[in-house]
């Protein structure tokens, strides 16, 4: 996206951050740039000096560095100690020097600098500087030098001034405190003119240049044509007298004039503040333009939440001109990781909700720089979202009730199922499983929520029915129980919360969670006065207090929100607030009540009130891992799963099975310590199937291969997984990360038809 200015104040303009938007600082219909083409930035002669130590690569300080000579114009001497860059800036300090310097003859009472770059630039480029003066009898300026030659002996000032005039000022220099002055010098040479030639321009500014910042501009069109600009605006042409075709190197000279002389009690150089004898650059830059390559660094994006990354790409018009990549955020929160940063596609995760922006900056053979922005906007989410992942195992024969989970979304919603059948005796309505299930299954479903604006969301989900559920729901009431009115606390029947007034706080001590928690549910009833409003829940900072020491001093603070309610509170209704999320083992938890503000209060009974909040802990998942893979596998054998190897047999003796398909096959199904479950994966590549990642520490497993199955020992070739759940080569395994593994073997010759898993558990 390329950013323009169009429409704003002056002062707007001159605070605003140019390098950010790429370009250099016009404004609007000033830009003199041909059509076709675009200002690239010249990284080598720009400076934003914003990190606190002047780069050196850049910029030399030291006036007899790269074979220059001039050490300043008596009774003013360049020194380097007084260059800094600090607050964003480059800052040159004058002042008197503690004693009188003599050198070559010349005497120097004061002291400025000079700053010059190491590189050059030339005709085609844009050079600019956002600079105030100091307030002194020196010189503040930004000009461009060439190294002479004996032909030509150049000087391209673009802003020369002083900060103050005075009585001994010569006539014509009066107005130099406030003055936007520029000139074309061909100094005289030896093998070239004798006399100097010069093309003076100048205009008047606002203010004294020492005021404010003005941003000082040069287009160095060509040879012969040389566009001057103040804040962004053309104020005057230059054309020298001879060609200006010199590379040249940028100058910021800090200086005396015999025109301007310094009073013999040194005047303010003397008198002034620190920040009056101080000259400061925010910034200096150039710009070339270029059509070698374009770039894009996409459409604006919006990433509506929990979603928080967002992935942007690079279009170039010349990608093998390209020599680096670099992405980075210039605006937006802090919370964004950048992965990527050095190639053409950018990954930016754990977005919060936002504006960002991130910029491309792309580097082309020529060493040109090249910059685009892209903004990416990161919304609350107002499309419905399914937040069910997982479902509770069922009981056959025993009553189901499942809530599908769903934030955001235009009310009213609309549930459909449209992938897989539910086991027999269940049904799907408004978001609900429910029934009695009366077989034992594995239901692989796919669900669809469609809110009233058409914005839909769908999940994949797996429902078992099972034969025998171990487990079951955990309650529990507080083990402790307050609130905090004002200052005070209290420790009684009711738990009273109030937005701003009274803050409620729950302590659980949970205990017996066998396996991974399915659901918590949190239940209050309201007991003698309704309300109205939100009710946030959150973690409570610490669980070392009761309700009779409880105070403002050592109340817990409150941390992340785990759940909340809205609504009206009627009196002797129960509401429930979900905190799955946050329990999810043993342990002790402590919760904080709070109301948003403007709701009205509502109280709730206590523990030791008629009815005490509660917390519901579904654990049904609490089932050993291998014995309900085994039950599932064939639940749908004739057979039933309590006959595993019978129900196999039974289907492969009818013929139900040809011998191209993987599969298992045991010849005496009366052995009770043998299984050999049918593989669930077919594949004429290879074998496939899925164990549970924690198997009994008595039961071996192999894999078992034959050509034949005329006789027991037709299973002459065998893989066996040790103790640690590693397999012998070429058996491959991948875990699954829901605590299960994909292993794999591919399929031998063509005549190894027959496969089977084997499980052998240890004689007691």
């Amino acid at each position: 996206m390329s950013l323009q200015i169009k429409n704003v104040l002056l002062f707007a303009l001159l605070s605003a951050s140019p390098a950010l938007l790429g370009q250099p600082y016009f404004l609007d219909g000033e830009d003199p740039k041909p059509s076709g083409q675009s200002w690239q930035a010249v990284e080598r002669l720009s400076d934003d000096f914003e990190d606190g130590d002047l780069d050196l690569e850049k910029w030399s300080i030291v006036p007899t560095d790269n074979g220059w000579s001039w050490i300043g114009r008596a009774p003013g001497i360049f020194l380097p100690e007084n260059v800094s860059e600090s607050d964003g800036k480059l800052k040159v300090t004058v002042s008197d020097l503690p004693s009188p310097l003599t050198i070559n003859g010349n005497t120097y009472l004061y002291q400025g600098a000079i700053v010059r770059s190491w590189t050059t630039g030339g005709p085609g480029m844009y050079f600019e500087a956002k600079m105030k003066a100091n307030a002194t009898e020196m010189s503040s300026t930004f000009w461009l030098k060439p190294k002479p030659t004996c032909e030509k002996n150049l000087e391209l000032d673009i802003q020369e001034c002083v900060g103050l005039t005075s009585a001994l000022t010569h006539s014509w220099a009066k107005d130099w405190d406030q003055i936007y002055h520029s000139n074309a010098w061909h100094h005289k040479s030896n093998c070239g003119p004798s006399v100097a030639t010069s093309r003076p321009k100048k205009m008047v500014p606002p203010t004294p240049n020492h005021e404010r910042y003005y941003v000082y501009g040069l287009w160095w069109k060509s040879e012969t044509e040389l566009l001057f600009f103040l804040d962004g605006e053309h104020v005057y042409t230059i054309n020298p007298s001879v060609d200006f075709d010199m590379q040249s190197y940028i100058v910021m000279a800090i200086e005396t004039y015999d025109w301007n002389p310094v009073p013999s009690d040194g005047g303010k150089i003397v008198s002034g503040s620190l920040e009056e004898r101080t000259t400061s650059y925010e910034w200096v830059r150039v710009w070339q333009l270029s059509d070698t390559i374009s770039v894009s660094a996409g459409s604006d994006q919006t990433v509506i939440l929990p979603e928080n990354s967002v992935q942007l790409s690079a279009t170039v018009s010349d990608p093998s001109a390209v020599t680096s990549y670099q992405w980075t955020q210039i605006s937006g929160p802090s919370s964004a990781t950048l992965s990527g940063a050095n190639s053409s596609s950018l990954l930016a995760n754990y977005l919060v909700e936002g504006n960002y922006q991130f910029q491309l900056s792309v580097t082309d053979t020529n060493n040109e720089l090249v910059v685009d922005t892209v903004n990416v906007a990161v919304r609350p989410n107002s499309i419905p979202s399914i937040n069910s992942f997982k479902l509770p195992y069922g009981e056959r024969n025993t009553a189901y009730s499942q809530s599908l989970d769903v934030t955001e979304g235009e009310q009213p919603l609309t549930w459909t199922l449209i992938g897989g059948n539910l086991p027999a005796g269940l049904n799907f309505s408004n978001g609900v499983i429910s029934g009695t299930p009366t077989e034992t299954a594995s239901a692989q479903l796919t669900v669809r929520v469609e809110d009233n604006n058409g914005d839909q969301d769908q999940q994949d989900l797996r429902l078992r029915i099972v034969e025998n559920l171990p487990g079951g729901n955990l309650s529990f009431t507080p083990t402790e129980d307050a609130y905090i009115e004002g200052s005070n606390p209290l420790n009684n029947n009711l738990i009273k919360i109030e937005d701003g007034r009274r803050v409620a706080y729950l302590k659980f001590n949970v205990s017996g969670i066998d396996g991974s928690v399915d659901r918590a549910r949190l239940s209050m009833k309201v007991s003698t006065d309704g309300g109205n409003g939100t009710i946030r829940f959150y973690e409570g900072s610490h669980d070392s207090w009761t309700e009779t020491s409880l105070t403002n001093a050592n109340k817990p603070a409150t941390g992340r929100q785990i759940g909340s309610i809205s609504g009206q509170f009627n009196v002797g209704s129960t509401y429930h607030v979900e905190l799955t999320e946050h329990i999810q083992s043993d342990g002790i938890y402590s919760i904080v009540v709070m109301m948003d503000n403007g709701g009205n209060d509502a109280w709730f009974s206590s523990k030791e009130g008629a009815s005490a909040p509660l917390l519901t802990i579904e654990s049904s998942q609490a089932i050993d891992t291998f014995s309900l893979w085994s039950d599932l596998q064939f639940a749908g054998l004739s057979g039933g799963s309590s006959h595993p190897s019978a129900a196999f047999n039974a289907s492969y003796q009818s013929g139900e099975l040809a011998n191209a398909l993987i599969y298992a096959y045991d010849v005496d199904p009366g052995e009770s310590k043998l299984i050999t479950p049918h593989l669930p994966k077919l594949s004429p590549t290879e074998l496939s199937f899925v164990l549970p990642n924690e198997i009994p520490e008595d039961l071996s497993v192999r894999i078992e291969v034959a050509t034949t199955l005329h006789s027991g020992n037709s299973w002459n070739t065998h893989y066996e997984r040790s103790s640690n759940g590693s397999w012998p080569a070429p058996v491959s395994v991948s875990d699954n990360g829901n605590g299960t593994s994909t292993i794999r073997l591919s399929r031998g010759t063509d005549d190894q038809c027959f496969y089977r898993l084997r499980f052998t558990q240890a004689a007691e």
